[in-house]
């Protein structure tokens, strides 16, 4: 990300930012993001399949956290599911969401709670 800077009329410094490539919002990549919780252990790992045959995983922070990325969302959207890998297998649980563009900055929190 950069920063522009100009000089106004009457010379007063403006700023503005531009924003990175990614963040178009017309574009099919996708940030995904958010925070998973087990009912009785603790999340481990996030794992995404999409209607579009794309994948990705990722861990989970010590806070419950955890972040992937998709490239091929397409405009008229996408069905997700989300399965949240627990320390205690019994805990595993899914989720199914539509994931539709433009996403505005390109990056959707999902939450996942069982």
């Amino acid at each position: 990300m950069s920063l522009l800077a100009s000089t106004g009329a009457a010379g007063a410094l403006i700023l503005g930012s531009t924003l990175p490539a990614s963040a178009d919002p017309n574009s099919p990549n996708v940030s995904v993001g958010g925070a998973a919780r087990c009912p009785a252990s603790i999340a481990t790992g996030v794992a995404v399949t999409t209607s579009a045959g794309e994948s990705d995983t990722s861990g989970v922070s010590a806070g419950g956290f955890y972040s992937l990325s998709l490239q091929q969302v397409p405009a008229v959207g996408t069905v997700a599911t989300f399965s949240v890998e627990c320390s205690n297998g019994s805990d595993n649980f899914s989720r199914t969401r539509v994931i539709t563009r433009p996403i505005s900055g390109k990056l959707l929190t999902v939450n996942l709670f069982s």
